[in-house]
């Protein structure tokens, strides 16, 4: 049987993968999104790929993720 804290590490690098592969698939595309620019396109309305990630990139990763989850 695992212990807790392997467990709990494992858990740990897996969630950091999934963060860090999230953020890959929702700056990557025909029009690269650098990572400061994507943080600030989340909070500010402004922000010229403000629409980009809201309308198009975030809604395709969450889609990702929960597909990936409901096949495991």
């Amino acid at each position: 049987m695992i212990d807790h804290r392997r467990r709990n590490w494992t858990f740990f690098l897996f969630g950091m993968g999934l963060l860090g592969l999230f953020a890959l698939n929702v700056g990557s595309g025909s029009i690269a999104i650098a990572p400061s620019d994507l943080l600030r396109a989340l909070v500010d309305d402004a922000q010229r790929y403000h629409t980009i990630v809201w309308q198009f990139r975030l809604p395709k990763a969450v889609t990702c993720v929960l597909a990936g989850a409901a096949l495991g």
